[in-house]
């Protein structure tokens, strides 16, 4: 789909959704690679027919947002955005809080900043994958990250990929001592 706008600020690009949520205009539509901003961007909005092939917004450009904070609170937003770079996001607190959100983010966790704040991430998940008072990566690999991935990755993955991997659950241990999956590093493969 042509990109047709392309917001500067937060203030723009939620212009641009409520436009959208009016049909006056489709997500797909919409460059958001100069945003830095996306806090509560979809919270509670009804009005978006996330079905629709012209609002995908799976190919967004978010490698300059630095807070998804309650991005998609309360929505019905489902797509696939694991190929999104979220590399610089220092606040994800609530980013799926109450919403339907179910798909795999394991490529974040490689790339996740250790300084990141997961809080609420995903509040609607399963009571094991909820993130009510947990804080930090160990609540982001209970909630989108398996074992059995980490392993995969691990046992498969390219060299960057291992290496991602292993210096996510060195965070991971030394910001949560959380080590579910400390056995898997082999202590010769320096990070």
């Amino acid at each position: 789909m042509t990109k047709r706008y392309s917001p500067k600020t937060r203030d723009e690009l939620v212009e641009l959704v409520e436009r959208c949520e009016r049909g006056e205009a489709w997500l797909g539509e919409i460059d958001v690679s100069r945003v830095t901003d996306m806090r509560w961007l979809f919270t509670y909005r009804d009005g978006i027919d996330w079905e629709d092939p012209r609002n995908d917004i799976t190919g967004w450009d978010v490698s300059r947002v630095r807070t998804m904070y309650a991005m998609f609170a309360g929505s019905a937003f489902d797509q696939d955005i694991s190929a999104w770079c979220v590399d610089f996001v220092r606040d994800m607190r609530s980013m799926f809080y109450e919403a339907s959100f179910s798909r795999d983010l394991f490529p974040w966790f490689l790339h996740l900043r250790a300084d990141c704040r997961l809080y609420d991430f995903n509040r609607q998940a399963p009571q094991e994958k909820r993130f009510g008072t947990v804080d930090g990566y160990d609540a982001f690999v209970r909630a989108f990250v398996s074992e059995r991935k980490c392993r995969q990755v691990y046992e498969s993955g390219s060299d960057k990929d291992r290496y991602l991997l292993l210096k996510a659950l060195k965070n991971l241990e030394k910001e949560n001592g959380f080590s579910m999956m400390k056995k898997m590093v082999d202590e010769s493969y320096e990070v």
